[in-house]
């Protein structure tokens, strides 16, 4: 018997090992690195625009509306930002900030680009958040986005991380 659990000894503990050394990595970036996903609409409220020659418009713009978290949290939006077209073609950047029901926020800078897509505009881009308060104080992450505008509405999905430190 004696031999037996001797000679399996080395199986279960190289198992168990290599359980936490595969499960250490996880549970370090569970700790405070957590899933940004969701979706955000909002309505154009103000836009300048000015053509700089024929076919080339650079111009700024404030949205607002909600943030639809697949957490099931809510936020309000303000979004403001600026875009280059040409044709059609854009860069876009600006800054987002969003406010949750407990008073907490954060901002992200956003830069991407639109192109015409039919009576559409079609959007992509990275994120990164500038910073927050409440829950959010010391935020840091990154992510993508892509969405689509129907007139002054826009519907934009997001995914990235977000890593909160330690409270």
């Amino acid at each position: 018997m004696g031999r037996a659990y001797v000679a399996t000894l080395p199986r279960w503990g190289g198992i168990v090992v290599l359980t936490i050394a595969l499960g250490l990595p996880a549970f370090t970036s569970q700790a405070g690195e957590i899933i940004a996903k969701g979706r955000n609409i909002t309505h154009t409220v103000k836009s300048e625009w000015t053509e700089v020659s024929e076919g080339h418009v650079i111009g700024f713009f404030e949205a607002a509306g909600i943030g639809l978290h697949e957490d099931a949290q809510i936020t309000t939006i303000e979004n403001k930002g600026s875009f280059d077209s040409i044709k059609g073609n854009a860069t876009n950047k600006g800054y987002m900030t969003k406010t949750f029901t407990d008073g907490s926020t954060y901002s992200s800078s956003w830069q991407g680009t639109s192109k015409r897509a039919g009576d559409h505009k079609v959007y992509e881009g990275t994120w990164q958040y500038a910073g927050g308060t409440g829950r959010y104080l010391g935020v840091k992450g990154e992510g993508t986005y892509s969405g689509r505008s129907y007139g002054k509405m826009t519907v934009i999905d997001f995914e990235g991380k977000t890593i909160l430190p330690a409270q």
